[in-house]
């Protein structure tokens, strides 16, 4: 599942304000491993843009000829 933008900083500014995760999790229903992975990617990376999903090729198709 993939979560807005607009989620993931209002869920960080939360935390960021001095709430925990735990306060997070019950107000935006998202899990803490998902809240701390968005926390620990904006604090070491300063965006918090979800990652390109990674998808395979179908089957017979060549990507580099």
């Amino acid at each position: 599942m993939s979560y807005g933008l607009e989620l993931r900083e209002r869920v960080i500014e939360f935390v960021l304000e001095g709430k925990t995760m735990q306060e997070a999790h019950k107000t935006f229903k998202v899990h803490y491993n998902t809240i701390s992975k968005w926390l620990n990617r904006y604090l070491e990376e300063g965006y918090l843009n979800p990652k390109e999903a990674y998808r395979q090729a179908p089957a017979g198709v060549l990507l580099y000829p």
